[in-house]
């Protein structure tokens, strides 16, 4: 059974939020808001994806700024960003505030529902059930949760607590200096039934979080935290793209030009986006990247990606370290992906993965970095 832990002498960003928290729960009637890019959204139960932070629901805020912000700072296809205003009627709602409860449980809640990439690595997986045993919350019976909007960023920090890179203590230091901010999350039928839309407004492109800085001089490299992330995700992206199509699609029999879905990656808005430090991009699962690609850079079409031959044979792991030392050589560099992959080609880096993966990532780094030298 878990043990319910509250905080232990919150830091005033926490104590802050507690506040706002305990203001929303002394009301009969809440005013909540959502930002996406939908004019004509209607929330429902039972939709929304089941790897997001709190599971399949719908993800809300009591502060409107931070709406505006979501509604141009999420990487979603659309030339417009909406606030949508609700009321929701809290009589007779059962709500878990975790807020005022140990972070651990809203790692553990984290945990629970987003993917990992975590992909033969059992020890691991030990881990996240240790933990989950002993700290995920039952919510079924939960209408609403109040607790931390969790910036994307942050998973990352709970990643790299579950594999044992980061102690708890970092953890929490990370967590206590973040002002994340609380959202409201409707999971219930129940809930859904409470809620009422009252508004919705377009909102300023001044709100956009985020933009693709082409030029050379105004190129801005991820934070070093991002690395060993970035390296991972790319090499699980390269290496495991098709199925992750099959997947995405829903058709098994669809065969994907793997080396051409790569390389028109690594010249995407997307990928660019991820380079300049996208908390978002750079903190989800390979499959999900795999899914913004598809669906914001290709609009939900890779007709163009259909494998019209025959697929190459490659060694085990070949794709992996590709993707993977690309990730390094961008690091290392400062240098976009989409040039990388012109001067250095993929081909050639298939080729080089004979030699290239029996030596460390900074000796392979320094044979071809005078490719990049300006």
């Amino acid at each position: 059974m878990t043990e319910v832990m509250h905080k232990d002498r919150p830091n005033a960003i926490e104590h802050s939020e507690m506040l706002s928290a305990e203001k929303l729960l002394s009301r009969q009637i809440i005013t909540i808001y959502h930002g996406n890019k939908k004019e004509d959204l209607i929330p429902g139960f039972g939709l929304g994806s089941s790897d997001n932070d709190y599971g399949k629901g719908f993800y809300t805020t009591p502060g409107i700024e931070l709406a505006k912000e979501w509604a141009w700072g999420t990487y979603t296809s659309g030339n417009k960003g909406y606030v949508h205003t609700f009321e929701l009627y809290t009589d007779g709602l059962n709500i878990l505030n975790l807020t005022e409860l140990d972070s651990i449980h809203w790692i553990a809640e984290l945990v629970y529902n987003r993917k990992l990439n975590i992909q033969d690595k059992e020890v691991v997986q030990d881990n996240i059930k240790i933990l989950l045993e002993k700290y995920k919350l039952d919510t079924s019976e939960h209408d609403v949760i109040i607790g931390y909007r969790a910036n994307d960023s942050y998973f990352a920090y709970a990643e790299a607590f579950v594999t044992g890179t980061i102690y708890k203590d970092t953890l929490e230091k990370a967590l206590r200096t973040g002002e994340l901010g609380i959202q409201v999350f409707i999971k219930s039928a129940k809930a859904f039934q409470n809620l009422k839309k009252t508004a919705v407004e377009e909102v300023p492109e001044k709100y956009r979080g985020y933009f693709v800085k082409r030029d050379k001089k105004d190129f801005i490299c991820y934070d070093e935290f991002w690395l060993n992330k970035d390296m991972e995700n790319m090499g699980y992206f390269f290496e495991y793209c098709d199925k992750y199509c099959k997947e995405i699609l829903e058709d098994n029999t669809f065969i994907l030009d793997k080396e051409r879905f790569i390389e028109a990656f690594m010249k995407s808005d997307c990928r660019a986006l991820m380079e300049i430090g996208h908390p978002t991009l750079l903190s989800q699962a390979a499959y999900d990247t795999v899914k913004n690609f598809i669906q914001v850079d290709n609009n939900n079409d890779i007709e163009a990606f259909r494998l019209k031959g025959g697929q190459p044979e490659y060694k085990h792991m070949q794709l992996y370290w590709t993707g993977w030392m690309y990730a390094y050589i961008h690091f290392r560099s400062k240098v976009c992906s989409k040039t990388i992959i012109e001067k250095l080609p993929l081909k050639e880096m298939l080729i080089d993965y004979k030699t290239g993966h029996e030596m460390s990532k900074e000796t392979y780094y320094k044979k071809i970095a005078y490719l990049f030298k300006s």
